[in-house]
């Protein structure tokens, strides 16, 4: 297989980030809380790393487990049981938007047509990212939370959402390494949507970061996913879209909606310190 590229990396780590974590200078990975009692590691390497008043260390996102139990104990830390889960990787390219029609695929073909118009008469704008915006973007993530978020229950991850669009405005991570669209009706944020700007692995493959919509308009999320993506092609024939580790009704969308390229099977585990 070629080089895949991880979920994680530097640019796409913020995605994970809730507004107390504080990212780890020479490592992939944040502490969790101001406190440091808790860190999160998208890599197994923890040398040169302070523990003193580290509770808990959860390990996300890795392509192999080289850490044993033994490794841990030794170090004051119980492993928890290891999950196995899947990364899923979709494949766009120019053929799929140039042939798409009502006869093969009619709810994309219905939804891209139907917003495109709005688009067209001006009734939908689609818009880069700007301070200006910014509070009507935390309007639209706090109505979200109280209709369509809630199926998520505390996996919903609006505060990932707010952190990393106050982290733009504060300047602390910079908006140019990131294609970033904002969807409104009429005047009103309806949607956003964040993906790499740079391609950060082989085969045109491009990090998707974190995308919302109001469940006020159908199928609004389907179009900001293929929009985003038909965007890209503007540059390339075809890309790779790393959608990162998901379950249920989500994983069931990226497979169902969106033509795969693979899945990669990745490891997450939690350590505990021992009591003394």
């Amino acid at each position: 297989m070629s080089n895949t590229g991880n979920y994680v990396n530097k640019l796409s780590i913020y995605g994970l980030m809730n507004s107390n974590c504080k990212i780890l200078v020479n490592k992939l990975g944040f502490w969790k809380t101001k406190n440091h009692n808790k860190l999160v590691l998208c890599e197994d390497n923890i040398d040169n790393i302070d523990l003193s008043n580290t509770l808990k260390i959860s390990m996300m996102y890795l392509d192999k487990v080289n850490h044993n139990k033994e490794f841990w104990n030794s170090n004051g830390y119980e492993m928890s049981k290891i999950t196995e889960t899947e990364e899923i990787f979709s494949y766009i390219d120019k053929d799929f938007f140039n042939k798409l029609n009502r006869t093969d695929n009619k709810e994309v073909y219905e939804t891209l047509r139907k917003y495109d118009n709005w688009k067209m008469i001006n009734k939908m704008f689609v818009v880069d990212y700007s301070d200006d915006i910014y509070d009507d973007i935390l309007i639209m993530i706090k109505e979200w939370a109280t209709t369509s978020g809630k199926k998520y229950g505390f996996l919903r991850h609006d505060g990932i959402d707010k952190a990393f669009f106050k982290r733009l405005k504060d300047k602390e991570i910079n908006k140019d390494l990131y294609d970033i669209r904002i969807y409104k009706i009429e005047d009103k944020v309806v949607g956003y949507s964040v993906i790499e700007h740079n391609s950060s692995f082989e085969n045109n493959g491009y990090i998707y970061l974190i995308r919302k919509s109001l469940i006020d308009y159908r199928n609004l999320c389907l179009y900001i996913d293929y929009d985003t993506f038909r965007e890209k092609l503007n540059y390339e024939n075809n890309i790779i879209v790393n959608w990162g580790c998901s379950s249920g009704g989500v994983k069931k969308y990226k497979l169902s909606k969106f033509k795969l390229a693979y899945i990669k099977k990745l490891y997450f585990y939690n350590l505990n310190k021992k009591q003394s």
